[in-house]
């Protein structure tokens, strides 16, 4: 029935730790630290060693595809290294999202 329904909902709400609303009550949202919202922003909270290793890391990237304007200036046999270059960039930033930049240097 609807209450039925109504009263499990609240209930499962309730053991999450949610208001009735579907909202976390101001104590539990005003706890936890806001999170950067951009690579920028992670960047300044990274630690001197962790923006050491990133900025190593970065500068060991040969970035050769950097300057591609178009796909047209591809080549087939290129790419696995633009592929790879991808990857590598993915990781770093995963490694930043994660805070595990210093781990995998």
């Amino acid at each position: 029935s609807e209450e039925d329904f109504q009263r499990l909902c609240a209930e499962s709400l309730s053991a999450k730790g949610y208001l009735p609303d579907g909202t976390k009550p101001p104590e539990a949202t005003a706890a936890a630290p806001p999170r950067a919202a951009t690579a920028a922003a992670k960047g300044l909270e990274l630690s001197a060693e962790a923006r050491k290793v990133l900025a190593d890391r970065l500068a060991a990237l040969p970035m050769r595809f950097e300057g591609v304007q178009s796909v047209r200036h591809l080549r087939v046999g290129d790419l696995p290294s633009l592929l790879e270059e991808y990857r590598e960039m993915a990781k770093l930033l995963r490694d930043v999202q994660h805070d595990s930049i210093a781990d995998n240097g």
